[in-house]
């Protein structure tokens, strides 16, 4: 599967979290995830409902079909169904909007713990986290920035990143999230004293 960003795309984005970070002492990670989930349990139930209905089908067809073709086709249909699943427009049809973002959530979270963000001095990173097949976007900020930012505005920055990205401007709708980001962090966590880079500033593809 490609990249939803080019190479080009992936130095504008380094480039502005080096500059929304050099005003504060806050750390900006951003992540794009192919999927949270390989939603194993919803393409099984799809895989069964299509050998189900393809045994239906051939017994109406051939009323004398001989029973191990008849387990035969559904397996392989059912097989064919469980991994058509996996396709990420299907999979946005056949798995419920509330479970897709709770996989994102989760895989959100697990993300904070396995790129760092949690480790950070003053606990003042946050997560910017694209999950490509579930066409979601979560933003996670840690406890020291968490503390001084009004809850609602994390979800305005998630609905106008994710209305770029429908858009067709996930390149630019992510500069530019970054950028206000950046300057709310330089205003509620400005920076006091010389920059360490604490993370690594380039987009993360996992």
């Amino acid at each position: 599967m490609a990249s939803l960003f080019s190479d080009e795309e992936k130095a504008r984005v380094e480039a502005a979290v080096k500059d929304a970070e050099a005003r504060t002492e806050g750390e900006l990670v951003v992540v794009v995830s192919r999927r949270s989930d390989d939603y194993a349990e919803v393409r099984a139930l799809l895989g069964f409902a299509c050998a189900m209905i393809a045994a239906f089908a051939a017994g109406r067809v051939a009323s004398g079909i001989d029973a191990v073709l008849l387990v035969s086709i559904a397996g392989i249909v059912g097989v064919l169904g469980y991994l058509l699943g996996g396709l990420s427009p299907l999979l946005r049809l056949f798995a419920p909007r509330s479970l897709r973002e709770a996989k994102v959530d989760a895989r959100t979270k697990q993300l904070f713990v396995e790129e760092g963000v949690m480790e950070t001095r003053g606990r003042s990173g946050v997560l910017i986290h694209l999950s490509e097949a579930e066409h979601l976007v979560e933003i996670l900020a840690d406890a020291g920035i968490h503390a001084r930012v009004e809850p609602g505005h994390w979800a305005r920055e998630v609905e106008a990143l994710t209305a770029a990205i429908a858009q067709g401007s996930a390149a630019d709708g992510l500069v530019e999230s970054i950028g206000r980001i950046g300057a709310l962090l330089a205003e509620t966590f400005p920076r006091t004293e010389p920059r360490e880079n604490q993370l690594d500033d380039a987009l993360r593809e996992r």
